[in-house]
């Protein structure tokens, strides 16, 4: 199922400051939605799959909204289960590890966590007023 159309847009907004719920979610988009390339012959990465291009690309588009205030979108966040965000987690195996029972375990999932490859999602194109 298609839901644009080739060079089509995607805007997310939310009226959040926590990364949980934009940073994440942009990052999860991303991960997701990553398509895998295959070359067949000699070299690196012959004969398997690699990321070679992204379905979804998070652009800058900072040039068409100058007057908007912003900050550079997180590349790194911790996570908590409760709201007094007393007990944070560096990482979903961190997370998974923890003392807590098995009904916490079930708040978060991976996704929750910043992508251990961040960088070339590019979350510093994201921006946060």
């Amino acid at each position: 199922m298609k839901m644009l159309k080739r060079e089509g847009c995607i805007v997310y907004s939310t009226c959040s400051l926590n990364p949980v719920e934009n940073e994440a979610v942009i990052a999860e988009a991303l991960t997701l939605n990553r398509c895998k390339c295959y070359i067949f012959g000699k070299g690196l990465n012959a004969n398997g799959p690699f990321d070679c291009c992204a379905a979804f690309e998070l652009v800058d588009v900072s040039s068409e909204l100058g007057e908007l205030k912003r900050r550079p979108g997180l590349t790194s966040w911790r996570p908590t289960v409760d709201r007094s965000c007393v007990r944070t987690f560096e990482s979903f195996e961190e997370f998974m590890a923890s003392s807590l029972d098995d009904h916490m375990k079930t708040k978060l999932t991976e996704g929750h966590f910043p992508p251990k490859d961040v960088g070339p999602l590019k979350l510093n194109r994201w921006y946060v007023a």
